[in-house]
């Protein structure tokens, strides 16, 4: 690392991504985690995502759009350390 990890965004130089007509949110906070954006983009909806997720998956209705806005991040997270546990949980 170049420097170290900060939890203020302020700096619109160094935010890469947001979405349009969305609270522009600069620090992280409860309920407000950041990530980097991901390299992989929206390839994940290409999968078998029943048989990845399941069946009952809400990923399946995931439109591309959403995916775009959404879910087009990755490591590294940050975020407190109550948001951070229950990612965990859900992802374990």
């Amino acid at each position: 690392l170049l420097r170290p990890f900060s939890s203020d965004f302020s700096n619109k130089r160094e935010t890469r991504f947001r979405v349009e007509d969305e609270e522009w949110v600069t620090k992280v906070q409860h309920g407000k985690p950041f990530s980097a954006k991901y390299g992989f983009g929206t390839q994940w909806m290409e999968f078998n995502l029943t048989e990845i997720a399941g069946i009952t998956s809400p990923s399946k209705q995931v439109t591309k759009k959403d995916g775009e806005d959404h879910y087009m991040v990755g490591p590294p997270y940050l975020a407190t350390g109550k948001d951070m546990y229950a990612i965990a949980k859900k992802w374990a």
